[in-house]
């Protein structure tokens, strides 16, 4: 825990220095980036869901199929 003096200190720093328009570009472009990235995930996620359905209804399909060919 900073005194508030080292604190006010500090945060006068970051602002002044020289690559603080830099560091906060690129946090900027960091948000932007995780936002974009929880955004692909939450696709595949759904994708990967639908991937299991489709596999389940074929293998049910293919049971039925079985079914019928043995009653025949």
């Amino acid at each position: 825990e900073m005194s508030l003096g080292r604190q006010e200190a500090f945060e006068i720093f970051k602002r002044d220095h020289a690559d603080s328009i830099t560091i906060e570009d690129n946090k900027q472009i960091l948000k932007q980036r995780f936002s974009e990235a929880k955004a692909l995930g939450e696709s595949i996620n759904e994708t990967r869901s639908k991937i299991g359905r489709l596999k389940e209804e074929i293998t049910q399909r293919h049971m039925q199929q079985v079914a019928l060919g043995l009653s025949e």
